[in-house]
């Protein structure tokens, strides 16, 4: 026979059990966002990050080339005009 203490400790460690299995789960998925699952073809956000870095360190580079194109530009209009008018 078993006693009403044993059977109560039993019902809640069995209950702990279970709420661990489901913060475990619950972890997986977090894991899974941040990082990513190639299995499944997730990207998760970790690389999404490195890849607007990366594009955002293209997008200042063509910035200053067109800005750089237009100083030039304006420079080479502006004595061709000094010179011929």
């Amino acid at each position: 026979m078993e006693s009403k203490e044993y059977i109560k400790l039993k019902a809640e460690i069995e209950e702990i059990s279970s709420s661990v299995k489901q913060q475990g789960e619950c972890i997986q998925k977090i894991y899974h966002a941040v990082v990513g699952d190639e299995k499944f073809g997730q990207e998760g956000l970790v690389n999404l990050v490195r890849k607007h870095e990366k594009w955002i360190h293209k997008q200042k580079f063509m910035w200053a080339k067109i800005w750089g194109g237009i100083a030039v530009g304006s420079t080479l209009i502006t004595f061709a005009l000094k010179y011929l008018i």
